[in-house]
Formats: structure tokens, sequence, C-alpha cells
């Protein structure tokens, strides 16, 4: 599969471990044009080569939106995509411009870093708030695009996080149309400012425990292991 890095954000998140900046338009632009120049380096001589799959992350790729459909295309002259097309998405992204643009570019999967759904698990995480009513108005927004692949990321072992809250937000991502959930543990990253200390062990495995058998009772299939 192809992988295209997109290192914009608009607010650093104290627990994101990947390399990211704050957006700036002339520094995007800059970084899109050394990326068209990248892809055809590294592809010289390369031409028609299969690829399962192309994926966007970050960062927020949604900020480069006005540049994906020109990559996308860029990366077709090389390859020949057979799987779906996806990109990161941070909610406070999801407009309907943007759904409309991410549709015309070719894109077939969304995933969403929600990360969770419960306020408190948010504050801790030191992600801005956002009113609950609307983080549900976009998800619906999202559905009625009908992208084959809806995947909403969650975080679990977040400090003070219970077996209850993490299952009451797998289901309120299906109930508001995932096609799929990725799990990840909260990690206490070394470089991170973050003002809570981890979760034992023991009470992490108990929550992936938990996580793995709600999956069970939903007749969902684990497809993979991050970790």
């Amino acid at each position: 599969g192809l992988y295209v890095h997109i290192p914009f954000c608009r607010s650093i998140c104290s627990f994101c471990p990947y390399c990211k900046e704050l957006f700036d338009h002339g520094t995007a632009e800059k970084y899109f044009l050394a990326l068209l120049k990248e892809i055809d380096l590294v592809c010289a001589g390369q031409d028609h080569r299969k690829a399962t799959s192309l994926y966007f992350g970050g960062g927020s790729p949604a900020l480069m939106v006005n540049y994906l459909g020109e990559i996308i295309q860029k990366l077709k002259k090389h390859f020949t995509i057979l799987g779906g097309i996806g990109v990161e998405l941070h909610p406070d992204d999801i407009t309907e411009e943007t759904l409309q643009r991410l549709k015309r570019a070719g894109v077939t999967m969304l995933s969403i870093g929600i990360q969770s759904f419960d306020e408190a698990c948010l504050k801790t995480l030191g992600r801005n708030q956002t009113d609950y009513g609307d983080i549900l108005r976009k998800l619906q927004l999202v559905r009625s695009f009908g992208f084959s692949v809806l995947d909403m990321d969650l975080i679990f072992a977040i400090p003070n996080q219970t077996v209850s809250s993490i299952a009451k937000d797998i289901q309120i991502a299906f109930d508001n149309g995932a096609t799929q959930i990725s799990t990840y543990p909260w990690i206490d990253f070394s470089f991170a400012k973050n003002q809570y200390r981890p979760m034992p062990e023991r009470k992490k495995k108990r929550l992936l425990k938990a996580i793995a058998l709600i999956g069970n009772q939903k007749n969902l299939e684990r497809t993979s292991v991050w970790t």
C-alpha cells in the first residue's frame, strides 16, 4: 500500500507522537510542490506498479484538501491502485464542502479521529472540547455522502477511563455510521506534556479484553493488532 503524510494541524495534541506542525498556507504550498517532486523521484522508472491501497494520514490531511486530488492523480501515473483511497479526518474538518472535495478526489474511506465521545476523557487528552450534539450532526452529514468505509479512531486506557465509558464510545460510533473502529492505547510519550500518569498495565489489559469482548458480542471481526 501507499502512505502519504500530511504533517499540518490546526492545534497540537499532546498525546500525538507523529510528525506535525501548525498549519500555514505558505508552508503547505511548498510541501505540496516538494511532495509532487518526491513522488516522481521515488517512482522514476517504476510506472504501473500495483498498490493495494492509498492512505493519507497526518496531521490533518483535510487542511490540504485542495491539493489531494492532484496528489492522487500524480500517484496514479505511477501506480494502479487496486483498493480504496483513505483519508484521516479531524472532527473539526467535517464540513459539506470538504466532504464534497474528498468525494471528487476519489476518496472512498474516511478515518475520523474521534478518540472519545466522553467529555472527561477528551479533557484528559487535552483535546479541544466540541459540542456533543454538533459531533453527532457532523457524523450524520458524513453518512449522507455514502463513503464505502467509515472508520472511527478511539483511544483506550485514557487515565480514569472505565470499561463502561469505552463500551459507550464503541456503541455511539456504530450507532452513528461507523463500519469499523480502530482502537489505540493512550501512551505517555516522554516528550508529551501530559498532566496525568498512564494507567497501570493490568488495567490497560482489562480494557483491551473488554473491547475484544464487546466486538465478539457485536459479531465483529478483529482484522489486525496494532500493538
